[in-house]
């Protein structure tokens, strides 16, 4: 049986993946970086800034948490604050990732629909602001404004 996701990255940006859509994080490690002929990341972005090994977003103890890996020369942030590489902090519903100086720019979300409700992603907001529902059935993918 399928393991159904626990939370989600919603891209902001960061090619190859649209703006809004929604990548599955399902429990263990999920490295973010670029991929090389020596390193495979879950998520793989095309900038050159971002390192092979640039983050890891790791389930522990009920909660998920990113990290800052060593080698990421252009840095990572959370809600536009630096982490220190290695350093490990807890990822909180609609917290904003940034990789490489916002090269790569994703919202971390325990759903992609809240109480039926559509999320926009707004490129000056720092947090995903409710959008109200219309009238479709589907309200699970993210909406890009």
């Amino acid at each position: 049986m399928l393991e159904s996701p626990d939370a989600f990255l919603i891209v902001e940006k960061g090619k190859p993946y649209g703006i809004g859509e929604a990548l599955p994080l399902l429990r263990g490690k999920v490295l973010l970086g670029r991929t090389s002929q020596e390193h495979e990341s879950v998520f793989s972005f095309l900038s050159p800034y971002v390192s092979r090994r640039h983050a890891a977003i790791e389930y522990m103890d009920g909660v998920y948490v990113l990290t800052d890996l060593p080698g990421s020369r252009h840095g990572t942030w959370i809600n536009h604050e630096r982490l220190a590489p290695g350093v490990v902090r807890r990822l909180e519903d609609r917290d904003r990732i940034s990789l490489a100086n916002a090269e790569v720019v994703l919202i971390f979300a325990t759903s992609v629909s809240m109480a039926g409700e559509t999320w926009d992603l707004p490129a000056s907001s720092s947090k995903p602001s409710p959008k109200p529902p219309e009238s479709t059935s589907s309200p699970t993918r993210c909406a890009a404004s």
